[in-house]
């Protein structure tokens, strides 16, 4: 094998990001007008992890889903989306959202990427990244990191098939 110089090189890994607040550049931004939401990618903009999601990306020939965040504009979220909206607004310096979402391509935001549990294809108990919610940039160093979401009234079932029963000793043959 040839020398490589692979002592010196940065260890690559495919976890997860730590949970926290980022600033982030809004990559695309599509309307999905049947079920009322807009379809948001983006990446980290700034700081140790600028450009993990497109990094992903380049390594699985798609957008990673960690990328992705879905703004409901169905009238019981609108107080969400103009959370989010007012994120972008005071993000980006006289920048106003006129309803076109092709606008927001480009701008800046910060995102708190939380960690959350999931049952995988396993069955096993995974976690992942996903954004939280939005904040104006300048509330990202401010901004803690928030606890991990758990998975709820769920247990795992048995690995086995079988169900594990009390043993008291005595057999009942």
């Amino acid at each position: 094998m040839k020398k490589t110089g692979w002592r010196d090189a940065k260890v690559s890994t495919f976890g997860n990001i730590p949970a926290g607040a980022y600033v982030c550049e809004i990559k695309s931004a599509t309307d999905v007008p049947g079920r009322e939401y807009l379809l948001i990618e983006y990446d980290i903009a700034e700081g140790d992890y600028i450009g993990y999601f497109s990094e992903r990306a380049e390594r699985w020939d798609s957008w990673p889903s960690g990328g992705k965040m879905y703004w409901s504009y169905k009238n019981s979220a609108l107080g969400m989306f103009k959370a989010r909206i007012q994120a972008v607004e005071k993000s980006n310096a006289g920048y106003a959202f006129d309803d076109d979402e092709c606008t927001l391509t480009g701008k800046r935001v910060g995102l708190v990427l939380c960690e959350e549990e999931y049952r995988n294809n396993s069955g096993d108990v995974s976690t992942r990244i996903k954004a939280d919610r939005a904040v104006p940039v300048e509330d990202v160093p401010k901004t803690a990191a928030p606890a991990i979401r758990r998975l709820k009234g769920e247990s795992k079932p048995p690995v086995s098939g079988f169900t594990e029963v009390d043993d008291d000793g005595d057999l009942p043959f």
